[in-house]
């Protein structure tokens, strides 16, 4: 859930910054926002609810999966005119793309899921989903655009998360819509400041 990451903390960093610049805090309107809704519930019921349809077979799990991403692109395409926009569907994209070209799974190396799930090797196996997540676990050779699949490593703390490069795109999008960023007054408002 990259994006739900990228939606939280671009609006409490907007939210600061606009607090600083002594700005009301605005987002502005987005075209299609009940599509995220349609696309976001049925990821938060197969993946994030613990015990929740986990003997779903992954048949529909991969339907669900790319029905979502797909809800979400058309979202992004419906508000392209906003910068912040086209980095997230950048990122839909990419996931879309290598989940759709490796069975309908996002796939995730063996070495990640031994960085992820240390000393539980009998937990899951080549060719099989990941518990009941959104991951199918293949061999990098195995693996169709193996450069977008979940392979880079973030740790903090007690959290411990692998991503994809199109998650990144799609953090990256989300921030800056919710940030405010790319709102002329805010460049202004911090070009005035610089300047004084």
């Amino acid at each position: 859930m990259i994006l739900v990451y990228g939606v939280v903390l671009g609006g409490l960093f907007g939210l600061l910054v606009h607090t600083f610049l002594q700005k009301k805090y605005a987002i502005g309107t987005i075209k299609g926002s009940w599509l995220v809704f349609l696309a976001v519930i049925p990821q938060v019921i197969l993946f994030q609810i613990p015990g929740s349809l986990q003997d779903i077979p992954n048949q529909i799990v991969s339907i669900v999966l790319i029905a979502s991403q797909s809800i979400l692109l058309i979202f992004t395409i419906l508000n392209s005119q906003k910068i912040p926009f086209w980095f997230l569907g950048l990122g839909l994209l990419m996931n879309l793309v290598v989940i759709t070209s490796n069975g309908g799974l996002m796939p995730i190396f063996p070495e990640s899921v031994n960085w992820l799930l240390p000393n539980k090797s009998d937990a899951w196996e080549v060719g099989q989903r990941l518990g009941f997540g959104k991951d199918i676990v293949l061999q990098e050779v195995d693996t169709i655009f193996p450069q977008l699949a979940d392979r880079f490593h973030f740790h903090w703390r007690s959290l411990k998360v692998v991503y994809s490069l199109g998650d990144i795109f799609i953090a990256m999008g989300a921030f800056m819509y919710m940030s405010g960023f790319f709102k002329f007054e805010v460049f202004h408002r911090l070009n005035e400041v610089g300047n004084a």
